[in-house]
């Protein structure tokens, strides 16, 4: 397809990396020419120096011949004009970045009048993200799949649990809970593992399953922990009040610290039933005076990666259960395991993901199916990709067992007719059913893709 992108920042490079890995033409607009320079040496892609609402510059990047035009320049307005503009000029699909809660409400009438086709919030896709982990006990991470009936959950292999030493297909054998882990990362490796795999202490594993069974696994085997209730979120932007405004009604009791005096007071008048605090979350002396040891979660979500960090790695030492941090640097990746962090929480990489779940979905024809969803784990080395199977895919009601995967892949999970199918050799794949693959390494736009030819 060819692609044009709006600005050269943190989402744009992401999404310019992804995009070109994935050999579509990509042309990159940004008023800076050095960072448009920068992102053509290091992705290969095309770029132009200019303003993205410029009718001239658009045409030059190619406006007329564009599959996809998407915006994510620092103003919201700015990322909304432009795609009404790219669309009048011959885009076929536009897709803008939108942070402001202003625009909350009001995302489908913007969509629908001014015929965009995807409008993103970050700071949205983030307090989901958090609100999904906290209400699952024991979780790293969770994300939802076929129409929130399966959920893809993440949890460590903590010493002396009863998996440890076990091979996947005793586990198996043994459990009462239907569910399959579908992807483990040890250390630097990721393995797409099969019935042979042995699990090790400090594995951080991805299981699927239903809801309510993934919970009886966590209980069989030490991993589930009591229930969430008292959340300590330092920083309060707006993702802490989309994610507070999740929570309280569920029951949880909230404390935001927020150095802003105007913000903390803006929170305390939208947020009644939660506990502001004016101060700066990087104070130790705050932290113990607000009780950081006795919090069941500590979320760090201010503007800064680093800061989020330290604090985070403060919260563990007070043994806090569970600590969330929002880190949108990838550099940072490698300094998780070391600081004792686990569950990273990147609006950036949410918005890229969507983005490109997107991106692969309008470049198929209808009897090809679709992707529902796209969600990348273990430091984005692995997809889980959603598809609705079509008529087109060749391998409908075969045994599993019968077809040629392509390694380092797995049918993860089958969802027909509401009904989750955790799949052995026998089962088959019908038209109509989602699918659910982990692959590692490989690029799925189709369910064929899954086939090793």
């Amino acid at each position: 397809m060819n692609i044009i992108i709006v600005g050269a920042g943190k989402t744009g490079n992401a999404l310019c990396e992804q995009l070109s890995y994935e050999n579509h033409n990509v042309v990159i607009i940004d008023t800076d020419k050095k960072k448009v320079s920068a992102a053509i040496d290091k992705f290969d892609i095309l770029g132009v120096t200019g303003n993205g609402i410029n009718a001239d510059v658009l045409s030059e990047a190619g406006i007329e011949n564009t599959d996809l035009f998407i915006a994510t320049a620092n103003e919201d307005a700015f990322n909304l004009l432009s795609c009404v503009i790219a669309k009048r000029l011959g885009a076929k699909h536009t897709v803008a970045r939108v942070r402001n809660p202003e625009y909350s409400d009001t995302l489908d009438f913007l969509k629908e009048q001014f015929g965009i086709s995807l409008i993103i919030n970050p700071e949205k896709e983030a307090a989901r993200e958090i609100a999904r982990i906290l209400r699952f006990p024991g979780a790293i991470s969770a994300e939802h799949f076929a129409d929130n009936k399966a959920e893809l959950v993440s949890f460590k292999v903590e010493k002396d649990s009863p998996l440890i030493s076990k091979s996947l297909y005793e586990l198996k054998q043994k459990s009462g809970s239907k569910v399959l882990i579908c992807a483990v990362s040890r250390g630097r490796e990721i393995i797409i593992p099969h019935g042979s795999f042995i699990l090790n202490e400090n594995d951080l594993a991805y299981v699927f399953g239903e809801p309510g069974t993934i919970e009886r696994f966590f209980k069989e085997n030490g991993i589930y922990k009591n229930k969430t209730k008292n959340v300590m979120f330092v920083g309060g932007g707006d993702t802490a009040y989309y994610a507070a405004s999740s929570l309280i009604p569920s029951g949880f009791k909230i404390k935001i610290i927020e150095q802003d005096e105007n913000r903390a007071e803006l929170l305390s008048s939208l947020l009644d039933k939660a506990e502001i605090i004016l101060g700066d979350g990087a104070d130790q002396t705050l932290l113990k005076s607000e009780s950081i040891e006795k919090m069941d979660a500590v979320v760090t979500i201010t503007d800064i990666d680093e800061e989020n960090i330290v604090i985070s790695a403060y919260a563990n030492s007070m043994n806090v259960d569970r600590v969330l941090t929002k880190i949108d640097k990838t550099s940072l990746a490698k300094m998780f395991g070391v600081m004792g962090i686990n569950t990273v929480i990147s609006p950036l990489a949410l918005t890229a993901n969507k983005i490109l779940r997107y991106a692969r979905a309008i470049s198929l024809s209808p009897d090809e199916g679709g992707i529902d969803k796209l969600y990348k784990i273990a430091g984005a080395s692995v997809e889980i990709v959603e598809f609705r199977a079509a008529s087109a895919f060749d391998f409908l009601n075969r045994p599993l067992k019968s077809l040629k995967l392509k390694k380092n892949l797995l049918v993860a999970c089958i969802s027909r007719g509401g009904k989750i199918i955790i799949p052995g050799g026998d089962d088959v794949i019908e038209e109509g059913d989602k699918v659910m693959v982990a692959a590692k390494d490989i690029i799925l736009n189709t369910l064929d893709d899954i086939i090793d030819i």
